[in-house]
C-alpha cells in the first residue's frame, strides 16, 4: 500500500509541476507580447520567429488544457479509488425481491429500455423473466426509503456459458445480468453497490469466477467493470449487439 501511495504522490507532483511549468512559459510569453504590443501588433507573419512564438502559445494552451483534464480525472479517481469495495449507504438496504416488488422492478426495467447501448427489448425483461428469478432467489433490490432504487439478477445462461472464451479453471462460473438502477439515480455509484453485492452473493453461493458479456461500445459500463479487475477474453455477436466478454475470479 505504501508503495502505491509514493508512486501515486510522484506521478500527482510530476503532473503538477507540469502544470506549473507550461502555465508559467504562458504567464511569460503573454507578458512579452503585452509589454511589446506595438511591435505585437506589426509582426510579418511571414518571420519564422514570429511562427515559433505563436506555436509556443498553442502548445502553452493546450498543455494547460491537457493537465487541467488530467488533474480533474485524478481527482474523481481518488474520490473513488478502484480498490475501495463499493458500499451502500446506511439508509439504503439490498435485499432480495418478493412478489410485491414485481410492478415496481417491471417500471424499473422499463426505465433503461431505449437508453443508449441498453440490449433490452419491449419483450425482455419481461414477467416471465421476473417469475425465472424469484424461482431461483436470484434477484435483488436496493431499497432506499421503501422504494426500489437498483436491481441486479444471479443469471443463468446457457448461451453465455456455452462461449468458448471462459477459463475452465475458474468452474463453476456464475453471471450477473439485468443491472439496473433508476435514471435519476444512476453516476451515483449505485451501479458498481450491486455489481459488487452480486459477486460476494455468487462467491457465497459456491462460484470461482464470474463472467458476463459487455457492448464494446459502451464505455461506461466499460469502465466500471474495468473497477473490478475483469479481464476481456474474447469477442462475440448476441442478441444484435457486439460484446465483450468479461470474466474474473471470485
Amino acid at each position: 500500500m505504501e508503495r502505491k501511495i509514493s508512486q501515486a504522490a510522484m506521478k500527482k507532483a510530476l503532473q503538477t509541476a507540469g502544470f506549473v511549468l507550461i502555465a508559467l512559459e504562458a504567464v511569460a510569453l503573454l507578458v512579452m507580447l503585452i509589454s511589446d504590443l506595438k511591435n505585437y501588433l506589426r509582426m510579418d507573419i511571414r518571420n519564422p520567429v514570429h511562427h515559433v512564438i505563436f506555436a509556443a502559445i498553442a502548445l502553452a494552451v493546450g498543455g494547460y488544457t491537457y493537465f487541467r483534464e488530467r488533474m480533474k480525472a485524478n481527482k474523481e479517481q481518488e474520490a473513488d479509488p478502484a480498490d475501495a469495495k463499493p458500499e451502500p449507504a446506511e439508509e439504503d438496504r439490498i435485499v432480495p425481491a418478493t412478489e410485491e416488488d414485481r410492478e415496481e422492478i417491471l417500471a424499473l426495467y422499463q426505465a433503461q429500455k431505449g437508453r443508449e447501448y441498453c440490449a433490452w427489448s419491449e419483450d425482455y425483461p419481461s414477467n416471465e423473466t421476473i417469475d425465472f428469478d424469484l424461482s431461483r432467489d436470484a434477484l435483488f433490490v436496493l431499497k432506499r426509503d421503501g422504494r426500489i432504487r437498483a436491481a441486479v439478477s444471479l443469471e443463468e445462461d446457457e448461451d453465455v456459458a456455452r462461449l468458448p472464451y471462459w477459463n475452465k479453471e475458474l468452474a463453476p462460473e456464475g453471471e450477473l445480468a439485468r443491472v439496473a438502477v433508476l435514471p435519476e439515480e444512476q453516476n451515483k455509484g449505485l451501479g458498481r453497490i450491486m455489481m459488487q453485492f452480486g459477486m460476494d452473493e455468487l462467491k457465497r453461493r459456491g462460484y470461482r469466477g464470474i463472467h458476463m458479456l459487455v457492448n464494446k461500445h459502451n464505455d461506461k459500463a466499460i469502465r466500471c467493470y474495468a473497477v473490478f479487475g475483469f479481464g476481456v477474453v474474447g469477442e462475440c455477436h448476441m442478441f444484435d449487439q457486439d460484446f465483450l466478454c468479461y470474466e474474473k475470479e471470485l
